[in-house]
C-alpha cells in the first residue's frame, strides 16, 4: 500500500505538478476481486461493456475491468461522493480481452 503514494509523487513529479496526498486518500479495496485472477466476474463484463461503448475506452479482464465494475458499485451505493474527484489509473491489459472473446459475446445470455 505505501507503494501507491510513492507512485503518484514520482507521476506528479514527472507532469512538474505537486499532488499530496493525505492518510486515507488512498483505498484498496478487494470486494471486487471475484474467484480469482483472469476470471472475469458478470460486474466486470458489464463495466467492460459500459465504458467501451459510452467512452470509447477497453478495460481488461483481470486489472482495470473489475476496478471499473469497483468504482461504479461505489459510486451508485454513495459511497464515492457526488461530484468527488477520482482518478482512475488504466494500467493496460487491453490485449486480454482478444484472448478470451467468449467473455464478451454480445447478446447472447451470460
Amino acid at each position: 500500500m505505501q507503494r501507491i503514494p510513492a507512485l503518484v509523487e514520482k507521476t506528479a513529479a514527472l507532469l512538474d505538478h505537486s499532488l499530496p496526498l493525505e492518510p486515507g486518500d488512498v483505498i484498496v479495496n478487494e470486494a471486487y476481486l471475484g474467484p480469482g485472477y483472469g476470471i472475469i466476474t458478470p460486474a466486470a463484463r458489464d463495466a467492460i461493456v459500459t465504458v467501451a461503448r459510452l467512452e470509447g475506452i477497453f478495460l481488461d479482464q483481470v486489472y482495470t475491468g473489475k476496478t471499473m465494475a469497483g468504482l461504479i458499485d461505489l459510486a451508485r451505493r454513495g459511497e464515492i461522493a457526488r461530484g468527488a474527484t477520482v482518478v482512475f489509473w488504466h494500467t493496460g491489459g487491453t490485449p486480454g480481452l482478444f484472448g478470451h472473446p467468449e467473455d464478451f459475446r454480445i447478446g447472447v445470455s451470460q
